[in-house]
Formats: C-alpha cells, sequence, structure tokens
C-alpha cells in the first residue's frame, strides 16, 4: 500500500519534464495522452493522462495511475489520438464491391462510369461531348471555372489555388451557380472550420442559408447561419426533404460515410483542401457523388500522415492525382496563377520557390506597402552558436523588427512564424513583455488561410548539425512557401548564416540549403 492506500486505489500524479536538446514536441495542453513506464524484464504498458501545460523545452501533464503501478516512472508519453472508424470501413467496402463488380478484371478497360475512377487513375476530366477545359483568360478564372463545372461529366476536377489566389471565392461562386441550377452539392473538408468558411463564403455568393445544413462540431452549440441537424439521421431526412431543390450539404468524411448520406446521390462534391485530406477518405465521401472537385494546393501543407502505408495509400487525394507535377497540366484542371495577396516583390520568390515561376501578382497588389521600406523578402542575418529548436538571438532581433512595424501598422497586420514551438514560445514571451501581445506568433501550421502586410520568419537552428530533424524540415519547400506567402507587402527572414555554409550529409542537404540560397538572392 501507499500511504494506507489499496493498490488499486486511482492517483493522480502531475510530472514536469524538459525535453532533450534538438527533441521536438507537437503536443498542446489538453491533449490526451498515454503515458508509458516499464515494469521490469523488458515489459511496458500504460496509462491515461493529459498535457497540462507546454511552455518551451518543458512538458508537464498529468498521469491518472494506480498504487500498484504508480512508483514505476513515465519513459514516454504520446498522443491518445484514436477516433472510431464508425462507418468509414462499410462506406470503402461497398464502392470496392462496386468498382470491381463493374470492371471486372484488370484485364479490362478501366470504367469511365464514376469520378473515383478518374481520380485513382489520374485521368484528366471528361466533359459532356468530349470538350477539352475551357481556357483561363487573363487574371479571371471564373468563367472557365463555370463553363467547366457545368459540363462535368461523371468524372474528377482539380483546381490548384497558390496562396492568395482566390479559391474559396471560385468555389463558392461555383458552388452558388450549380445550386442556382438545382444541383445538390456535399462540401467537404478535413477540419469543420475549412467546411464553415466555404459555406459561409456559399452565403456571400447568394445561397440562402435555408438551403445549406451541416452538423455541429461536437461539444459546440453555437447558432449558425443555416438548417443544424442534430444527427446524421437528421442530416439524411432534411436531405431527402428537399427533392429536387438545390441544396448543400457540409461534412467530415464521417458524415458523408455515414449511411444516411451514402444512400442518396450527389451531383457535385467539391473538397476543400484537397491536399491534405486523405484519399481513402476521398473514397469514403466520394462514393455517392456523380463528380467530385478537388481544391487546394500540393505545394502547402500537405496531409500529416504519422504511420507508414503501402501503395500510396499515405497520399493526399490531390497529391494523388497531381503526382509529381508542381504545376497541375492543362488538360488536368486548372492552375490559378494569380495571386491577389502577395506584393510583385513578395510573390516573385514564392513563385520561383514552388510554382517554376508561373504564379503572377495581380495589378491590385501593388497598393501593399509599408511606409518608408520598399515591398519584398528583407534577409536579416544573426550569427550565434549551439542553438537547436530556439534562439534567444533571433528572439530579441524580432523583438526589434515586431517594434518598428508596430510604429507603423497595427498589431493584427504583423505575423511571427517559427519552425519550432520552443521558437514559437520564446518569442510569444519575449513579445508580451514588451507590450506586443497582440501579434500572433506560431507555427506556419497555425497560419495557413492567413495573411498579414508583414511576415517575419525566425529560423531558430545554428547550422544544419543543430537543425531538430535536419535541414530538410527546417528548410522544407512546402513550409517555406506557407511561411513567406502569408506576407501582403514584405517578410523578413531572420537566420544565421551558417545555415548556408553547412557540410553536406545528403542529397536532400544540398536541395535545402539550395532553396535557402536561391531565396536569399531574392533578398534586399
Amino acid at each position: 500500500t501507499l500511504f494506507g492506500l489499496a493498490s488499486d486505489a486511482k492517483l493522480k500524479i502531475e510530472y514536469s519534464y524538459h525535453l532533450a536538446p534538438g527533441q521536438t514536441n507537437f503536443l498542446k495542453t489538453g491533449d490526451a495522452i498515454f503515458v508509458r513506464y516499464n515494469t521490469g524484464a523488458n515489459q511496458q504498458d500504460t496509462d491515461y493522462g493529459i498535457v497540462k501545460e507546454v511552455h518551451g523545452d518543458r512538458v508537464n501533464f498529468v498521469r491518472n495511475t494506480t498504487v500498484a503501478v504508480a512508483s514505476f516512472e513515465p519513459n514516454a508519453i504520446f498522443a491518445n489520438e484514436w477516433m472510431p472508424l464508425a462507418d468509414k470501413p462499410n462506406a470503402v467496402a461497398d464502392w470496392v464491391t462496386q468498382a470491381t463488380s463493374e470492371w471486372g478484371s484488370p484485364a479490362n478497360p478501366v470504367p469511365t462510369t464514376h469520378p473515383l475512377f478518374d481520380l485513382l487513375m489520374r485521368r484528366a476530366p471528361k466533359l459532356k461531348g468530349g470538350q477539352s477545359l475551357p481556357t483561363i483568360n487573363g487574371a479571371d478564372a471564373l468563367p472557365a471555372v463555370l463553363a467547366a463545372v457545368d459540363q462535368l461529366d461523371h468524372t474528377t476536377l482539380a483546381i490548384q489555388g497558390p496562396p492568395g489566389a482566390g479559391k474559396t471565392y471560385l468555389a463558392s461562386r461555383a458552388i452558388a451557380h450549380l445550386v442556382a441550377q438545382g444541383k445538390r452539392v456535399g462540401i467537404t473538408a478535413n477540419s469543420h472550420s475549412a467546411i464553415e468558411n466555404l459555406l459561409i463564403a456559399c452565403l456571400d455568393a447568394g445561397v440562402d442559408g435555408s438551403q445549406i445544413a451541416k452538423r455541429n462540431q461536437t461539444g459546440s452549440s453555437d447558432a449558425k447561419p443555416w438548417r443544424v441537424p442534430k444527427t446524421n439521421s437528421d442530416l439524411g431526412g432534411w436531405l431527402l426533404s428537399q427533392g429536387q431543390a438545390g441544396c448543400i450539404i457540409g461534412g467530415t468524411s464521417w458524415n458523408f460515410a455515414s449511411a444516411a448520406l451514402r444512400n442518396q446521390p450527389f451531383d457535385y462534391l467539391f473538397i476543400d483542401e484537397a491536399a491534405q485530406f486523405s484519399l481513402v477518405d476521398a473514397i469514403c465521401a466520394g462514393s455517392n457523388s456523380n463528380n467530385i472537385v478537388l481544391l487546394g494546393d500540393p505545394q502547402q501543407l500537405t496531409q500529416v500522415v504519422q504511420a507508414v502505408h503501402p501503395g500510396g495509400v499515405d497520399n493526399s487525394a490531390l497529391g494523388h492525382y497531381m503526382g509529381e507535377q508542381q504545376i497541375i497540366a492543362e488538360s488536368n484542371g486548372f492552375f490559378i496563377d494569380t495571386t491577389r495577396r502577395m506584393h510583385a516583390a513578395v510573390n516573385k520568390p514564392v513563385s520561383w520557390l514552388s510554382y517554376q515561376g508561373m504564379l503572377h501578382a495581380h495589378e491590385s497588389t501593388s497598393a501593399n506597402r509599408v511606409e518608408s521600406v520598399d515591398p519584398g523578402l528583407i534577409a536579416v542575418p544573426v550569427e550565434h552558436l549551439g542553438n537547436a529548436s530556439h534562439s534567444i538571438e533571433e528572439a530579441q532581433v524580432v523583438l526589434e523588427l515586431v517594434r518598428a512595424q508596430c510604429a507603423k501598422l497595427d498589431q493584427s497586420q504583423v505575423l511571427v512564424v517559427a519552425p519550432y514551438n520552443a521558437q514559437v514560445d520564446l518569442i510569444r514571451d519575449t513579445l508580451d513583455s514588451a507590450g506586443f501581445d497582440l501579434v500572433q506568433v506560431g507555427t506556419v501550421d497555425k497560419f495557413q488561410g492567413r495573411e498579414a502586410m508583414v511576415v517575419i520568419v525566425s529560423l531558430a537552428a545554428s547550422s544544419a548539425a543543430d537543425a531538430p530533424r535536419g535541414l530538410e524540415f527546417l528548410l522544407d519547400r512546402n513550409r517555406l512557401n506557407v511561411a513567406i506567402s502569408r506576407a501582403k507587402a514584405n517578410c523578413y527572414l531572420v537566420f544565421n548564416p551558417a545555415l548556408t555554409r553547412t557540410r553536406f550529409a545528403t542529397v536532400t542537404d544540398i536541395k535545402s540549403v539550395s532553396r535557402l540560397v536561391g531565396l536569399l538572392a531574392f533578398a534586399s
């Protein structure tokens, strides 16, 4: 016994751990975790727990345990992220059964009757009458997109929207156009916020709230400007009640995989952030849709995968469809080549980095300027030694840059981006202590879809050898793209010049450093 307690008595024990140098952490305050411990003889077990606080390299967590095992010290914690599959396996199985029955044999031609065949086989979209995709003329892509969606014939269409290209505007106007024609449209994405962002844009495009339904996220009771059925059965019932009228259903892949929706056909399914939406989820959600429209950009943040999957199953829907292409082929979809966010001087390095020089700035972006500063990428070299996931030296430089920018701009117009949570926390503390608590600080994962007049990027690591997860992570093309492209007028790149003088260990290191050197060639 412990303190006279029975061996099965329950305890809550709080721990404070410091991460090893260079170790990265993606846990956040409030996350449910497993707490692992060694019971001897190479045997391990786990308790449940919760993260109480994450600050810099320190993680505080609470372990829910019993007296019998309380003396076994934790040796690891990891996220408790199990999620029920619900009807997803049934949705995939039903479509695979249908597909194999129709196909018959791999020796036969692949059927052309369902959009998922075109998605899986990476085939160009089929238009009624055998037409080719319309050509985008000038900076306005909407006429071509509307003409294309009108003529889709049981197929898949991809729309690649780089930063600030207005894919949400295009999608919402296309959906409103279809609803006005009496079409039944589904909208899905990985997150409720992404789905609801597109639904709000549909309202702005003229769709009435009575024509839209979406269940609230679990735990949310907020009022919405559309119908909010409580269950999937209610959602399916609402859809059935619409008859032949045009309408929109918003939901996650879990909603679309449910029997209540799976048994009712959709004319179109729009998948937002399709570069982060798994291929398997696209099968779940799209199995009963006549046409699928993929919206996204594989050159920005890609699907998060935390396991090893065979045969390309770990890819996103849009990532699979585009294959190795940086820019989608004209025959397979639309590349929206005009950004309405970045000044031309910011866009130029982004276009070089990720879009083969094919992304251009709209003339309206010339108004994106900060007083007394030429627009564009600005290099801010800072020498330091031995820093891995955080740098006090760079945090101080970031503070001075923020102070200078906030003398001209509102704090909401400055974003600070860092690759590591430890640097995010350090900069957050530094800015808060100086009164800049409204300046937002985070990793790129927090800021995709956001924008500000000025963005400050702090790389933190002193050298390639110091960088946690190596240069491949620190100088990852997609993450650099997202970081820089948040800026409307200026992006300050705070870095140690030693990163460009590294000793290469792999070809990947060479490519990573080449990206940094290439970006610096555009910087003032």
